[in-house]
């Protein structure tokens, strides 16, 4: 299957917050804010360079990747932000298209270098980042519990 990838619309925001809740339970909160304010009407200078693109199978939204920039660090670092697919479609390479397209438009607009952030007990996302040529930057000890470590793993963009 060849997923079809189109920039985020506020109408894509419910199906967006239902694949993170069936994903990722404990962000659903932070990102329906967020989502709220990148879907408002009004300029946002938080939000103004970030950008969302959603999969579908047919009509149905089954992944969602952004970013957005880094603002504590140079114009040149950019974050993922709620890279989800949803688990029946983990292996059609709709996360791999998905994180071609942000590469493309980061580059377009000569951004160097982004950032991602996961748990250390997550091996499937450990292993996707990996093998897309991201490295592990820094760990942050018990990030999410006892036990549960954050990586944050970055990736250089070639011009």
């Amino acid at each position: 299957m060849k997923p079809v990838i189109k920039e985020a619309r506020k109408e894509n925001m419910k199906n967006i917050l239902k694949l993170i809740k069936e994903c990722e339970r404990y962000d659903v909160e932070f990102a329906e804010r967020y989502y709220k304010r990148y879907f408002s009407e009004s300029i946002d200078e938080i939000t103004e360079k970030d950008k969302v693109y959603v999969a579908f199978d047919n009509e149905e939204v089954v992944g969602v990747i952004g970013y957005c920039r880094d603002y504590f660090a140079t114009d040149y670092s950019y974050w993922l932000g709620w890279f989800v697919v949803s688990n029946k479609f983990r292996r059609n390479k709709i996360g791999t298209a998905l994180l071609k397209q942000i590469e493309t438009d980061l580059k377009k607009i000569r951004k160097r270098k982004i950032f991602v952030s996961t748990g250390d007990r997550n091996a499937p996302a450990k292993s996707f980042y990996t093998k897309s040529g991201f490295r592990t930057e820094g760990v942050i000890r018990d990030y999410y519990w006892t036990g549960e470590d954050q990586l944050i793993m970055s990736k250089h963009l070639e011009p």
